[in-house]
Order: structure tokens, then sequence, then C-alpha cells
């Protein structure tokens, strides 16, 4: 299964979506507040608007799935990211 984390939408796109997910990423794993994003990894309002629209259209749900154990999901490339 193919898991796309950047659909088209209106608008400009992002400039490195690498990057907003890597702030996504630093944003849950430090458990600190957005305002304590490293600027390395742009604006804290970019990743977390990126963070709602992810779970919006659901495409967060089928990383976190991808990601997990989940008995319904066969051995996604994702898993290799499970802390």
């Amino acid at each position: 299964a193919t898991l796309h984390l950047d659909t088209p939408r209106p608008g400009r796109p992002p400039a490195n979506p690498r990057r907003t997910w890597d702030a996504i990423f630093w944003v849950a794993c430090s458990r600190g507040p957005w305002r304590d994003l490293p600027p390395s990894l742009g604006k804290p309002d970019t990743a977390h608007r990126a963070l709602r629209r992810a779970a919006l259209d659901r495409s967060l749900h089928g990383l976190l799935i991808a990601a997990s154990p989940h008995p319904g999901v066969r051995r996604h490339p994702l898993q290799a990211l499970r802390y």
C-alpha cells in the first residue's frame, strides 16, 4: 500500500515537506510546545497546520497505522520507524 502525505491542495505547495514532517515528529518526540520548535525546522504554525490537515484528511491515520504493528496491516516499510 502506498501512503501519500503530500496530497495536492489549493494554494502554494510547501517549500520543504520533509522539514515540515521533521518538525511534527520533533514536537511529538520532545513533548515540548510548538513555540520551542528549533528555527531550523521552520515555523511552528506551518508544521501545526500541516498536522491538522493530515489529521482531517486521514493521511495521518494511515501513517500511524502503517508505522504500528496493527494486526490488519502487512509489514509496511514505515514500521522501521517504530520506537
